[in-house]
C-alpha cells in the first residue's frame, strides 16, 4: 500500500494506507468469458454513487457527528474527499 506517497506495509498499521493493485481486467474478462457476468468498466464516481456515498455523506451532515464537528478540519476533509471521489 501507500501512505504519504510512499510504499507502506499495510499490516504495520491497518487502515492508515491506501491499498493498490495492478490488475489486468481485460485478461480476467477473456479468461472468464461465458462463465461470469462482466459489468464494466465504470467510472469511480459512478460506482461510489451507486453504492450510496452521497447518502452516507448526508447522514454524516445531519447526524450527531455533524453537530459536534460542523467547523472541524476532519469533517471538512470528509466533504473534500467526497467531492474529489464522487464528482466527475
Amino acid at each position: 500500500g501507500f501512505c504519504d506517497h510512499k510504499l507502506h506495509d499495510v499490516l504495520i498499521a491497518p487502515g492508515t494506507a491506501d491499498l493498490t493493485a495492478d490488475v489486468d481486467f481485460s485478461y480476467l474478462r477473456r479468461m472468464a468469458q461465458g462463465k461470469v457476468a462482466s459489468l464494466g468498466p465504470i467510472k469511480q464516481h459512478t460506482f461510489l454513487k451507486n453504492m450510496g456515498i452521497d447518502v452516507r455523506l448526508k447522514r454524516l451532515q445531519g447526524g450527531r457527528y455533524q453537530r459536534n464537528a460542523r467547523q472541524s478540519k476532519p469533517f471538512a476533509s470528509v466533504v473534500a474527499g467526497f467531492s474529489e471521489l464522487a464528482w466527475q
